[in-house]
């Protein structure tokens, strides 16, 4: 271990002084603390336009939201959603979402939440939302209203799959699947089309329960993990 030696000098004329003491800075106040609820943290404005004649691209001018959830339930998040806003409201009375563009499968998405413990209670599960922007005599956002899934996990369930394959084509029958409402459908031999499915592939549809399965894994016959990437694709029948 390395030593610092500091020598410290001072003028005989002077009388030495001894610096005053620093207060600790107080610890950042923590994420796992107090009901679950969700803060907005940040909002960045972008607007752009056109000086080239003829030009006929369209300008981009919107609003980009951030929010943190935060509580004493964050660590046992295993999945969440997106953001599904019912209403959001400049002081201009301008109103910079429409709920009727959000499709089923947005409503219901829910995908794993990846971030480290340490990464969760530093800063909490951050996730944003861009938006229209706002009018510009607008000196606030009004209202925000809507709804974020979130999917609380205490305990986990492995289910082992014996050869997968065998399936092709129908539904993967399992009592403790059937038992939790989770419906696996793998898709037949060279399906999707478009994503030129291999012999060491296996492509899976989540028909119902996907908010129940936090990861799915390939194992050897020895139940060693295999190295693998998972990619999202629609089906031959764009599903």
């Amino acid at each position: 271990m390395a030593a610092l030696l500091l020598a410290l000098v001072f003028s005989q004329d002077q009388a030495a002084q001894a610096a005053p003491q620093q207060q600790p800075s107080p610890p950042p106040p923590s994420m796992l603390e107090g009901p679950m609820r969700i803060e907005l943290t940040s909002i960045r404005e972008r607007r752009s336009a056109s000086f080239i004649e003829g030009d006929t691209a369209p300008v981009s001018n919107d609003l980009t939201l951030q929010f943190r959830v935060r509580g004493e339930q964050l660590m046992q998040i295993a999945r969440y959603g997106r953001p599904i806003f019912s209403q959001i409201t400049d002081s201009s009375g301008k109103s910079l979402v429409d709920p009727s563009e959000y499709s089923d499968s947005e409503k219901n998405y829910t995908g794993r939440q990846l971030a480290l413990p340490s990464r969760l209670e530093r800063s909490g599960l951050v996730f944003a939302a861009r938006i229209l922007a706002p009018q510009r005599k607008a000196a606030e956002i009004s209202i925000i209203k809507g709804t974020f899934r979130v999917v609380y996990a205490t305990q986990h369930e492995s289910i082992y799959i014996d050869n997968p394959r065998q399936y092709q084509g129908r539904t993967i029958d399992h009592p403790r699947l059937k038992e939790y409402g989770i419906e696996i459908f793998v898709l037949p031999p060279g399906q999707p089309a478009r994503a030129q499915i291999t012999a060491n592939d296996v492509a899976l549809r989540f028909v119902s329960g996907e908010e129940r399965i936090h990861d799915v894994i390939h194992c050897d016959p020895w139940l060693k993990q295999l190295r693998s990437r998972t990619m999202a694709m629609r089906d031959d029948e764009g599903r």
